[in-house]
């Protein structure tokens, strides 16, 4: 994966704004500081890390720190 979308596009002319590796991505609810986050197979975020790959780090509640690990392991 590239990184996360913060806005969804509703017509072929619109741009997305992508948060990739390094950045904070705000737009995330109910994390705990510190919390290690991962992408499922399908593209959700969860709190699992089974068979899952790590997204990154809990800043806040809604902040998430972009890490690209290369593994499920923060």
């Amino acid at each position: 994966w590239l990184g996360v979308a913060q806005n969804a596009a509703t017509g072929a002319a619109q741009a997305v704004t992508v948060k990739v590796f390094g950045g904070v991505d705000s737009n995330q609810t109910g994390m705990t500081l510190g919390d290690v986050v991962y992408l499922t197979t399908t593209g959700s975020v969860t709190s699992s890390s089974t068979g899952n790959k790590v997204l990154g780090r809990a800043l806040s509640a809604t902040d998430l720190m972009l890490q690209y690990t290369g593994s499920g392991t923060a």
